[in-house]
């Protein structure tokens, strides 16, 4: 069990269940390669502990369950040409999601803030992935001249309606229980009913994880849901119009599709004109990746797929896009970026 008095991960049992919980809220707790080891250790800690019968990763922070990998650091490596220390970082960060994956007892993710990139990555993999109406969804690698890792090609092409194409080319977000319509989340339930459902996973007896978590929340199921805010059915339409725009695997023939439907005037322009300003702004590089992972991903183990990325993340951390895209959107902030 960590003991530090300001730990980033704090690993614990209380009851039945044993928690890891993202402690870093200054950063939104952007993982670091410290953080990866102690997620690790604190995963395999509560695997073997008999008195554990789930595993809960939670964050401290009210903003943010985890918004990523720590890129600005990654580039500072870069930049000094420390790519040893990129390795690690990577390497141990994709064999924490594979963990995640093979996890041998319940993995439960509460994603109750922003949840990006390597946030998603410590969620996505896991058995029952519930968020809130304060979730925030997204894979924006695109933006910083990266490409969404973390499985991202073995997950991503596998959501239904093609929503992974979007998600992965555009970075546009999903928020609350649109991500359970998307399939990037299992469950969705209201932030106040939160103590309530992990009080009962802590005493459960006679019931299952996965009773208790269906018990509280909407399973599957969101747009059923009477808290939800926006119109599920109207999304429901967004995510059939938006599986016809990214159909193909062209990235030219996607922008053709939306081009055709903002030129029309048709039902969805506005949005049509919002995802491919979000395309035409993204890094090329970027886009090129994920067409080539995506390719290379069919039929793949996620090991597989894990193994791909490393080799490509490691490359994409030297290539010019990545320094210039961290610049524009966390360091320098100007949100300008030149691509190469």
């Amino acid at each position: 069990m960590n003991t530090e008095q300001n730990p980033e991960i704090i690993a614990e049992r209380i009851g039945r269940i044993g928690y890891l919980t993202l402690s870093k809220p200054k950063t939104l707790n952007a993982l670091t390669l410290s953080m990866i080891r102690l997620l690790e250790q604190g995963l395999l800690q509560h695997e073997q502990d008999t008195a554990v019968e789930a595993i809960v990763i939670r964050s401290n922070s009210e903003r943010a369950f985890c918004a990523g990998g720590d890129m600005k650091h990654i580039r500072s490596l870069s930049i000094d040409a420390a790519f040893e220390e990129i390795e690690s970082f990577f390497s141990e960060e994709y064999a924490l999601n594979l963990h995640i994956a093979n996890c041998k007892k319940p993995y439960i993710a509460l994603l109750d803030g922003v949840t990006m990139g390597g946030g998603i990555g410590l969620s996505v993999h896991g058995s029952h992935r519930v968020v809130t109406e304060r979730a925030l969804l997204a894979m924006p690698e695109t933006r910083i001249g990266l490409f969404p890792d973390v499985g991202g090609s073995f997950f991503l092409p596998r959501l239904p309606n093609r929503a992974g194409w979007w998600l992965a080319m555009t970075a546009a977000p999903v928020r609350g229980a649109e991500a359970v319509m998307v399939g990037l989340a299992t469950h969705y339930l209201a932030s106040d009913n939160l103590p309530a459902m992990v009080e009962e996973l802590e005493n459960h007896t006679a019931l299952s994880v996965t009773s208790i978590i269906d018990s509280h929340t909407t399973a599957g199921d969101a747009h059923k849901s009477n808290t939800v805010e926006f119109n599920n059915s109207d999304y429901s339409d967004t995510l059939a119009q938006r599986a016809k725009w990214f159909e193909s695997d062209d990235i030219a023939s996607i922008r053709q599709s939306l081009t055709k439907t903002i030129d029309a005037g048709d039902n969805g322009h506005m949005d049509a004109q919002h995802l491919r300003d979000l395309l035409d702004s993204a890094s090329p590089w970027s886009l090129s990746m994920i067409q080539s992972l995506f390719a290379r991903a069919a039929g793949q183990t996620l090991e597989a797929c894990l193994a791909n990325e490393r080799t490509a993340a490691i490359t994409a951390a030297q290539h010019p896009d990545f320094i210039e895209g961290v610049r524009a959107v966390l360091v320098d902030k100007d949100r300008n970026p030149s691509w190469s």
